[in-house]
């Protein structure tokens, strides 16, 4: 348990981090890049939205003795909804990667409308300042969700595995036990029967009854 504890604290700590990693590749995504098909999306600043909370409620289940179980369904809630996000930004921005190189590869090698798929060895890609910033953060953001799916996953499975059942349900469970014992059922274990004392009855001997 205490090792757990220290795994999802690191973690947390990490998430926040990577929040406002995510926040920062967001802006420069939008205001630098402004790749029509992913830029105006906002995907990085949406995962920074959802992996700040989740690395701070992180730090704060880490540091209680006996979590409540809202706190606990939160972080796992958050951190599976950061992983669905980040694996789809990944998507998101290998296609625009290749979307870009490819773009210029038809451009470099050809004009016509032809079907291209490996370039010659003296063709080089010759990409613009704004293409290889596109490329640049773009490849930035692909590799820090892939991180992100991986610390999310891991963060909602520690969380899980900190709760523990109240006192309560435990003490109901021993009476639905009791219950079915009253009921007529086969429990798992035999109840405990006391043992009977023994009386010593005298035997008269042979020489007596002569």
């Amino acid at each position: 348990m205490g090792h757990d504890r220290r795994f999802l604290k690191v973690i947390s700590i990490v998430q926040v981090v990577m929040g406002a990693i995510f926040l920062a590749l967001g802006i420069v995504d939008r205001y630098e890049v402004r790749f029509i098909y992913t830029s105006y999306l906002f995907a990085p600043c949406w995962i920074a939205a959802l992996v700040l909370p989740a690395g701070v409620m992180g730090v704060i289940l880490v540091n209680k003795s006996s979590p409540s179980s809202t706190l606990i369904n939160a972080v796992s809630s958050v951190s599976m909804t950061s992983a669905i996000v980040s694996g789809i930004t990944v998507y998101e921005y290998k296609w625009a990667v290749g979307r870009v190189l490819v773009a210029n590869l038809v451009a470099t090698i050809t004009t016509e409308w032809d079907d291209v798929h490996f370039a010659d060895k003296d063709a080089a890609l010759k990409l613009t300042d704004q293409e290889n910033t596109a490329v640049a953060i773009s490849s930035l953001i692909a590799i820090f969700s892939t991180i992100e799916v991986a610390l999310a996953l891991c963060a909602a499975w520690i969380s899980d595995s900190l709760y523990q059942p109240p006192q309560e349900n435990q003490i109901s469970q021993a009476r639905n036990v009791n219950n079915q014992f009253g009921a007529g059922q086969i429990p798992v274990h035999p109840p405990y029967t006391a043992v009977q004392p023994m009386v010593a009855v005298p035997v008269p001997s042979y020489n007596a009854l002569k």
